[in-house]
Formats: C-alpha cells, sequence, structure tokens
C-alpha cells in the first residue's frame, strides 16, 4: 500500500479485497473475521516496514555516494588519487554508466529475479557496492604506477558493470521486501496473490 492508497481513502478497498469473505453465524449474522485496519502509526512501526524503508535508505545513501563521488574521482590528478580525465572522456564514461544501467534493467532484471526472487536480489545487488568502493583505491594505484594503461580501463569498466547490477535494488516494486514466504502480506496480514 503506497501513502497515496492510504491518504486518498483506497485502503479500506484494498483490505476488503485482501481478506476472504466474512463468515456467517448460524442465526444470520455477519461475523467480521477481519481484524481492524491499522493505524498509520501502527503501520509505519511495524518490522517489515521499517525494514524495507531502511534497506530502501540505505542503498540511496550508497547509490548517491557513488553518483556524486564518481565524476569527482574520474576528474581528479591521478597523482591525488583520481584518474586525470578530460571533461569529453567523463561525460562518454557517464553516459556509459546509464547506458549499461538501462540494458542491464531491460535484458537482465527479470530473469534473475524470478531466479533469485527479490530478497536475494536485492541482498547481492547491494552487497555490490563494497567491491565498488575497493575499486577506487585499486585503479588509482595501478593508474599511478603504470599510468591510464588497458588494466585501469578493464577495473573501470567492472566497476561501471557493478553498479549497473546495483541498480537492480530499486527495481520491481518493494512490496516484495513487505512479503513473507508464505505469501501472506505483513502489514494488512492478509493472503495476497501479489507475492
Amino acid at each position: 500500500m503506497s501513502p497515496a492508497e492510504y491518504f486518498l481513502g483506497r485502503w479500506r478497498k484494498s483490505q476488503a479485497s485482501c481478506g476472504d469473505s466474512p463468515a456467517v453465524a448460524e442465526d444470520g449474522t455477519i461475523i467480521a473475521d477481519r481484524e481492524n485496519p491499522l493505524s498509520f502509526r501502527e503501520l509505519l512501526t511495524t518490522v517489515p516496514v521499517l525494514m524495507a524503508t531502511g534497506s530502501y535508505a540505505s542503498f540511496a545513501v550508497l547509490e548517491i555516494s557513488f553518483r556524486t563521488m564518481f565524476p569527482v574521482y574520474l576528474a581528479t590528478p591521478v597523482e591525488m588519487g583520481g584518474l586525470g580525465l578530460d571533461p569529453p572522456v567523463m561525460g562518454i564514461i557517464l553516459a556509459a554508466v546509464g547506458i549499461s544501467t538501462t540494458v542491464f534493467q531491460l535484458l537482465l532484471f527479470s530473469p534473475l529475479y524470478n531466479r533469485l526472487g527479490g530478497k536475494n536480489l536485492f541482498l547481492m545487488a547491494v552487497s555490490s557496492f563494497f567491491p565498488i568502493a575497493s575499486l577506487f583505491p585499486i585503479a588509482s594505484g595501478v593508474g599511478q604506477m603504470h599510468g591510464l594503461n588497458n588494466f585501469v580501463w578493464l577495473l573501470l569498466g567492472f566497476q561501471i558493470l557493478l553498479f549497473s547490477f546495483a541498480n537492480f535494488s530499486l527495481s520491481k516494486s518493494s512490496h516484495s521486501l513487505l512479503c513473507s514466504s508464505n505469501g501472506s502480506c505483513l502489514p494488512c496480514r492478509r493472503r495476497i496473490r501479489v507475492c
């Protein structure tokens, strides 16, 4: 459930579709087998929601850090720990980041999601930031010792591919993080078909 659905009053409609039909007692009265919907405060403090927002926030910090540091790293002189590239070359590299991310999303995300599942793919994608961060000093060290040779460009290309893979963390709905393995939606505690 998105905040827009909650605030626009669609919460009750989605709650009605989440559960089964109500039970009927012997005297014909309808017994509501559903508990009251969670309040907005209770919804925001449930463990699955906190895990999903914390996961997204941690990924956002890592992704923003890379996107802001990468152009600075490319422009910094080799003596100071960067690669010392010219602005046109930096533009080509940053365009390659965008193109590779798009191609990865279009061609590889769906098969990987179907094979690994949402949680495993998310964990693998976020954990790819460790080698991404370690490639900064490695490529810089190789560049300082041997200049900008083919190995430096190979390391830079590998870093771009890893970052494109890391963007799989933002794909698919975040709803998969809120769903348990048995297919029940944890915030509304109802069985749903999306998971």
